[in-house]
């Protein structure tokens, strides 16, 4: 899947950057410079992901849910924006 994700980024990128390049014999146009992802999880790297949260808590019997993000060409996969979750056992655990 993350593959599959991959190729799709990438192909979309493409013909996005083709169609904004005036003269497509240009080399920055052919080969553009791949751009990192920047929001709310930070700087993250083209060609690489993080790990997501849905919420920074969740209250027992609810659990985390995260997902891998994954950036391509200044585009993040994904929604959740949380660096990491805490699931609590009860109300006292807020205290």
């Amino acid at each position: 899947m993350k593959l599959l994700i991959s190729i799709l980024l990438t192909f979309v990128a493409t013909v996005a950057i083709a169609a904004d390049c005036p003269n497509p014999e240009d080399p920055a146009c052919r080969y553009p410079t791949a751009q990192d992802c920047h929001g709310p999880l930070g700087d993250v790297p083209n060609g690489s992901g993080v790990t997501a949260y849905a919420s920074a808590y969740v209250l027992s019997p609810a659990t985390c849910e995260s997902e891998y993000r994954y950036c391509m060409n200044g585009v993040l996969t994904g929604s959740y924006t949380e660096f990491s979750c805490t699931e609590y056992s009860g109300v006292e655990d807020f205290k």
